[in-house]
């Protein structure tokens, strides 16, 4: 039962520092567009 737990727990960790790694990705494409924008 543990075992399972620590498993799901590894995977939401992943899943978290992947979604960061998407939100950080999203944040500069965003960013770089609005100043392409801007100028």
């Amino acid at each position: 039962m543990q075992e399972i737990a620590r498993v799901q727990n590894g995977t939401f960790g992943v899943m978290q520092k992947e979604t960061e790694s998407l939100k950080h990705s999203m944040d500069r494409l965003t960013g770089t567009l609005t100043r392409f924008c801007v100028e």
